[in-house]
């Protein structure tokens, strides 16, 4: 579909699924979910989570390629995530919601996508501090508050979050 309507999950870890997915029911601006768990090995546990969902998933480890219909791709796979990241007008940055520290924001931002992500960011404190206060980044606390948010991100307010989050990210050169 459109990127607009394209909402990447990206490197996931266990317990983070199913509060995206909860989001992702709640919500109606994002028809499809690239869900890309961090360790493919869980490829088979968050299939069977989205079977219990009643989701019907392509996987990418299978070769499989979404049907009509589906509106989750499961990408079980390594050395991909540029790809999903260029695909999707938002990205839900795993590691944030489990006490992980979460994932590199600057990924997502260099291919233009919109970045949302749960309290767990330690890893990258200051850079999700000043991506928080300038709007570069969307910061929720549960499934409500990142369904709430999915909501209002239209293909503007996607554009605004990614630009100022490429703006934030990118060092400048200032010939000094």
């Amino acid at each position: 579909g459109p990127r607009e309507t394209v909402l990447l999950a990206a490197s996931t870890h266990e317990g983070e699924e199913a509060l995206i997915l909860d989001a992702f029911a709640a919500q109606s601006r994002f028809a499809h979910l690239i869900l890309a768990p961090r360790h493919p090995r869980r490829g088979d546990e968050v299939a069977a989570l989205l079977a219990a969902r009643g989701l019907n998933a392509a996987r990418r480890s299978k070769g499989q390629c979404p049907a009509p219909g589906d509106r989750v791709f499961l990408a079980d796979t390594l050395g991909e995530m540029e790809q999903w990241y260029a695909m999707a007008g938002a990205t839900v940055i795993g590691g944030t919601f489990e006490p992980r520290g979460g994932h590199t924001p600057w990924e997502p931002a260099r291919q233009g996508s919109a970045l949302l992500h749960g309290p767990s960011v330690h890893n990258f404190a200051a850079p999700f501090a000043a991506l928080d206060r300038a709007g570069g980044a969307l910061a929720v606390r549960d499934s409500a508050g990142l369904a709430r948010i999915l909501n209002s991100l239209d293909a503007a307010a996607q554009a605004r979050c990614a630009a100022v989050a490429s703006e934030i990210l990118t060092p400048t050169d200032n010939g000094a």
